[in-house]
């Protein structure tokens, strides 16, 4: 009798835990495929909307940020409970889980190269969400 408990313990275990990934069974190989040109763009996205290292730390600089954190919340919105709100989910996890096992070295911000590198980080963001709404079909 105990050879039997001792075999459905560990059944039982397994499933509970098909029971937990039962929500995201519906996300296949073929969406992973789909979602490969949204998570292309959302990596730059993540990064840069929550960087490790700012190149600035004026307000009115920083402010330039927000029009598009609203087009990320909007996109958000209009994905949930798609695939692509996995896809994000997973581009998000690896950024942290990335800067869990790394360090950065920041340099200095607010130099004289700032405006330029604030003008170039600002259209990789627009251009990621772009690439991102294309591929989530919103124009």
């Amino acid at each position: 009798m105990k050879k039997l408990i001792f075999l459905a313990v560990p059944l039982l275990a397994l499933g509970a835990c098909d029971g937990m990934q039962s929500g995201a069974s519906s996300y296949s190989a073929d969406a992973a495929k789909a979602g490969s040109d949204f998570r292309f763009g959302a990596r730059d996205v993540v990064a840069s909307l929550d960087p490790v290292c700012a190149f600035t730390e004026q307000d009115e600089r920083l402010a330039q940020y927000d029009p598009l954190r609203k087009r990320l919340n909007a996109l958000e919105e209009r994905i949930a409970g798609t695939a692509l709100a996995v896809d994000l989910a997973i581009v998000r996890a690896d950024y942290e889980h990335y800067w869990t096992v790394n360090e950065a070295s920041c340099g200095e911000t607010d130099t004289g190269e700032t405006a330029e590198l604030l003008a170039a980080e600002l259209q990789k963001i627009a251009n990621g969400l772009d690439r991102m709404e294309a591929a989530a079909g919103v124009t």
